[in-house]
Order: structure tokens, then C-alpha cells, then sequence
């Protein structure tokens, strides 16, 4: 099995019940639907969810460095219940009727856990949210009626809320049609009275939870021959609890009917999960299982909850849209308090079942949350805790002349993932070249385009900035590359030959070496890439870069690109991503 490489790895003990909190603090409010005299009918795959109390999901957004305006998230809420009235609705048996509000409370202060249904005290329809505002950025809490809809579902709430919150454009419009459930393949249930009697467990649980980077993911993937991330991080999942002792020949696995060929509109509104059931050799690997996984998500026969023997573990994907963000740069998602005590709960119903989420991570990542009796949860967090971690890597990366845009932060978020990246900004500073216009630069320039006849610069600050950003990240420079667009290629080069300690490599792109000559030092793995008919550098300049670069250059890789513009084309972009996740490997 592929290693984990686990991070934000804890355990802890799920709350019991608990009475309220005192929501003194918060501003409440309610965000009407405007629809008074809404009606309508849960659905087959709803019922499931419609006895007796409403069985409560809790999800929570957490947004790292950022903030949530109150006002704002009020408005967005009340936008997203008019295209959503049923989350208004209060659930009367078996249908949802009126307009009683979707709940809203905002609470400044570090309350890392909003469980809305636990914070907010005034009643409301089937949804309520929560924001938690704190030093460290915000975390959003949806708290639902899984009788309203299962987790997909509130993400198409969530998704029409953030849109509004942040200006744009309205999503899609959900489909509301409930009756559409019917649609869904569902077998019987075996021949007898509902499923065969499992005996309580008794003993408390643990939750067990962790993040994988991208990266992890990747690499579990590629391990297991898998077809999806998920597919990999279930199998290892299985793996990982038959190594703490658990006897698992089954697993059943959450299966959302919206996917194409399911029989749910792909913006159904209400619920669409089913379940299907893997079985697993006794001496599967994580290849086998994670075949194994897809075969049942792909052809398994659909059933719903409790209407068979349970099986050895439960498998589950919180599937949220990532532009569900409200502004935020990125987010992950968790799952909350309350629905942490419930799994327990259920887990102790089912004989001590293990149950497994896995729900979007940062930056391309992924986060697991698993429940399983304290004994299996205790062996799971000390095997991840002994699991070897992937030494970090990194990318400094400097922008080109007067260039202040996230497009090479965009980028690289993408392409990159699992390496931590961090992008200096350049002064202002006056440039002569640009008749001394004041604009971000890393040092001056006198001609334009830049031509052999550019004098040498200071290049102190823009050494002295890079250096800065590698010994901030604490990574060792051998883990780093250093690289950068037009006039932070230059500077990237600079901070490259002056460098104490090796960097792992450098990159330029439409830039050149600013140093004539270059000082006598060695450069590690070098990319070089330069526009034939470039109008910003001549090809004069960057082709004698080049050759005084390859010189100096423990590998280097100099390219001359078919291009009369600046930047660079899709593949020598590609280029540079697969340079330097081949350096960073």
C-alpha cells in the first residue's frame, strides 16, 4: 500500500447530546424563501430519512484567512432560499410545507465547530447555517433535515449562496422535482422481516481524522491502479482498518443517483444517495480493492440504508463543489460535530461498523473522518502517526514587470499539487525604461525591449526577497525551486547564483541572465525558455542567456519557442509544470 502521508492527523472522543448553547453573542436572523403557501412531498429516497425526528447532517466550510461580512451572508442566504424554497420548508411527515426561514446566526470569536442546529436556538425550516468569524480565517456551518436532502444536495444550496454572496453569476437552477426519485433503481429487500439482527457493541467510539494533500492522493492513486482519487483512498482505508484488526469482507458505499445513467437530474435537489456493497478477497491488496470499489459503484445493485445486514465497514463521499468558497481563496470541508456523534451512534447499532468519509481537502486535496470503536480508532491514528512523510517541496515564484495579477498563483494551484508555493511581490518603484512610470518592479531597466545593451542592475533586493521566501517556508533549499516570469526569471536567476545552499532548480521563463558575466557559480537543474520573436526581450539577450546559463548548469533544459509574444505558449507551460514536478519528485 501506498504510503498516507498524512497531515492534521487527531483523534478524539464524538460528543454525546447536548443541550444548546447559549446563542447570546450571535446576530440571528431568519432568510425567507417568500413563498408562504409552499407544498410539497418528500421523495421515495427522502422517506427513508422521515421517521419520527429529523435525522440532523451537519457540514462545515472552513475558509483559512478570511472572513465573513454578516450582512452579506444574510442576503446570500435569502437569495439562495428563493431558488431553494423547500430549504424554508419545515417538514410535516412526510411532506415540507410554508415558509418558516433557513436560520442564520454570525458569531465573532474562534469557534472552530458552528454546529448550527447546536448554536442556534430560534427555530427554522429544514436548513440552518452558522458562521464562526476568528483570527484565523472562518468557518461555515450548514446544519439540514436529511429528509430535505442529503450532502450534494445542500452543496447546490450552498453553491447558489456563495455565487451570491460573491456577485456572480446565479448557478444552474436546481431541479426540484421529488417525484424524479422514483426513478432510481432500488432492489428489495432479502426475503424476510428487514435486515438480520446485529448485536449493540458496547464501548465508546473515536474519530479518527487526517488530510492528504494532493500530492498523497496522486500517489495512492497511481499505487492502486485506481480509476478515481476515491476509488484509492477507500482501498487504502480498508487496508488501513484490516491492519488494526478488523475482519472486513464487505463494505457498502454511497452512490449518488445524479451521476449520469443514475436516474436524478444532476442538480436534483432532495436526496440521491443509495447504497451499493463491495466484497473483498481475503488477501486483496489496495489494487484489488480499489477494483473491487469501482466494480460495486459501477455495477452494483442499488438498496437503501438498514434494509439489509450491515456491512463490515461504510464508505462515503461528501461531494461539494469547490466554488463554494464565499470569497475565500480556497476551503476544505468537514464534517460536523453533531453527525460525528451520530455515526458513533450508529456505529455502536451495527455491531462496532467503522464508518469512513472522505470530503475535499485544500488545494486539490482530500480530508478522511473516520469512526470506529475506540480500540480500532486508537490502532488506526498510531499506524497514520508511524507512516513516513513526504519530504515538502516548494515553488518561489516571481512575477514579470509591473505584473500584480493571481494568474501564476492560479496556475500553479492547479498544476501543482501537494507543493507548497509562495509568490513574492516586487516594490514600486519607478522604471526608466518606462519613462519613469512607478510601477511593481524587482529592479530598473533602461531599455525596452530588454536588449544585450541593458546595463547590469542591482539585483540586491530581489536576492535579498527570494531568500527571505525559502528560509520563511522552512523547507530545505534542496526541496526548492526558484523560477519566474520575464524580469523574475532575471531576478529568479540571480537569487539562483547567489544562493548559499543549492536551490533543487531554476526557471525562466521570457526572461535572461542580468549578471554579464555570470558570477563563477554552479546552477542546479535548469528550464530556459525564450521567444524567438519575443517584443519584450530580444532574442539577441536571451539567446546568449541561454548559452551562458547551459554553461553554468548541472542539467540544464534551454528552449527557443516559435512565438512573437511575451508569454509563454500552453505547452511550454507544460513544459515548466513537468520540469518542476519532475525536479520535486
Amino acid at each position: 500500500m501506498a504510503a498516507f502521508a498524512p497531515s492534521e492527523l487527531a483523534i478524539y472522543t464524538p460528543a454525546g447530546k447536548r443541550a444548546a448553547r447559549d446563542d447570546a453573542a450571535a446576530q440571528c436572523s431568519l432568510a425567507r424563501s417568500t413563498q408562504r403557501e409552499h407544498k410539497e412531498q418528500l421523495g421515495a429516497l427522502d422517506a427513508q430519512f422521515a421517521g419520527g425526528y429529523p435525522s440532523i447532517v451537519e457540514l462545515l466550510i472552513v475558509l483559512p484567512d478570511h472572513g465573513i461580512d454578516a450582512a452579506r451572508f444574510v442576503a446570500a442566504a435569502t437569495a439562495a432560499a428563493r431558488a431553494f424554497p423547500g430549504s424554508a420548508a419545515r417538514r410535516d411527515g412526510a411532506s415540507l410545507s410554508g415558509d418558516a426561514g433557513v436560520a442564520v446566526s454570525v458569531v465573532e470569536g474562534d469557534h472552530a465547530t458552528p454546529a448550527p442546529h447546536r448554536l442556534f436556538g430560534a427555530p427554522g425550516g429544514g436548513m440552518s447555517l452558522r458562521v464562526a468569524n476568528g483570527a484565523a480565517g472562518a468557518t461555515v456551518g450548514a446544519s439540514f433535515d436529511h429528509a430535505l436532502c442529503d450532502v450534494s444536495g445542500a452543496a447546490l444550496f450552498l453553491e447558489a449562496a456563495s455565487a451570491a454572496y460573491c456577485g456572480a453569476p446565479a448557478p444552474a437552477a436546481p431541479s426540484l422535482d421529488r417525484g424524479a426519485q422514483a426513478a432510481v433503481a432500488v432492489a428489495p429487500p432479502p426475503a424476510g422481516a428487514g435486515p438480520a439482527r446485529v448485536e449493540r457493541r458496547k464501548g465508546g467510539c473515536g474519530c479518527v481524522e487526517w488530510a492528504l494533500d494532493a500530492a498523497a492522493v496522486d500517489d495512492l492513486r497511481r499505487a492502486a491502479s485506481a480509476q478515481t482519487r476515491h476509488d484509492a483512498v477507500f482501498a487504502s482505508i480498508v487496508v488501513l482498518l484490516r491492519r488494526a484488526g478488523v475482519v472486513l469482507r464487505t463494505a457498502s458505499i454511497a452512490r449518488d443517483a445524479r451521476r449520469p445513467g443514475g436516474g436524478l437530474p444532476a442538480r436534483h435537489f432532495g436526496n440521491g444517495g443509495v447504497l451499493v456493497e463491495a466484497a473483498f478477497g481475503a488477501a486483496d491488496d489496495a489494487a484489488a480493492c480499489a477494483a473491487r470499489v469501482r466494480a460495486a459503484v459501477d455495477g452494483g445493485d442499488a438498496f437503501l440504508a438498514d434494509s439489509r445486514r450491515p456491512s463490515d465497514v461504510h464508505l462515503t463521499s461528501w461531494y461539494v463543489r469547490r466554488d463554494v468558497r464565499f470569497g475565500a481563496s480556497d476551503c476544505a470541508f468537514a464534517v460536523g460535530p453533531g453527525t460525528v456523534a451520530t455515526a458513533a451512534r450508529f456505529s455502536a447499532l451495527r455491531g462496532g461498523q467503522p464508518v469512513a468519509t472522505v470530503l475535499p481537502g485544500l488545494r486539490g486535496g482530500l480530508r478522511v473522518s473516520v469512526v470506529a470503536p475506540t480500540t480500532v480508532a486508537t490502532k488506526l491514528r498510531g499506524l497514520l502517526a508511524a507512516t513516513p512523510r513526504a519530504p515538502r517541496a516548494a515553488l518561489v515564484w516571481l512575477h514579470g514587470l509591473g505584473d500584480v495579477s493571481d494568474r501564476w498563483r492560479t496556475h500553479f494551484e492547479r498544476a501543482l499539487p501537494g507543493v507548497e508555493l509562495r509568490f513574492p511581490a516586487a516594490p514600486p518603484r519607478p522604471v526608466a525604461a518606462r519613462g519613469g512610470e512607478t510601477m511593481p518592479s524587482w529592479f530598473d531597466l533602461e531599455t525596452w525591449p530588454v536588449s544585450a545593451d541593458e546595463p547590469a542592475p542591482d539585483l540586491d533586493g530581489a536576492i535579498a526577497a527570494v531568500r527571505e521566501a525559502v528560509d520563511a517556508l522552512g523547507v530545505p533549499p534542496g526541496r526548492v525551486v526558484v523560477g519566474g516570469f520575464s524580469q523574475g526569471g532575471a531576478a529568479a536567476i540571480a537569487a539562483a547564483l547567489a544562493a548559499a545552499a543549492p536551490y533543487a532548480g531554476v526557471v525562466a521563463v521570457s526572461g535572461w541572465c542580468a549578471q554579464r558575466p555570470p558570477p563563477p557559480a554552479a546552477l542546479p537543474r535548469l528550464f530556459f525558455s525564450a521567444g524567438t520573436s519575443d517584443p519584450a526581450v530580444t532574442f539577441k539577450l536571451a539567446k546568449r542567456s541561454g548559452q551562458l546559463l547551459a554553461a553554468l548548469a548541472r542539467e540544464p533544459t534551454v528552449s527557443h519557442v516559435q512565438r512573437a509574444k511575451h508569454d509563454p505558449t500552453p505547452a511550454e507551460l507544460a513544459a515548466v509544470d513537468g520540469f518542476i514536478r519532475d525536479v520535486l519528485r
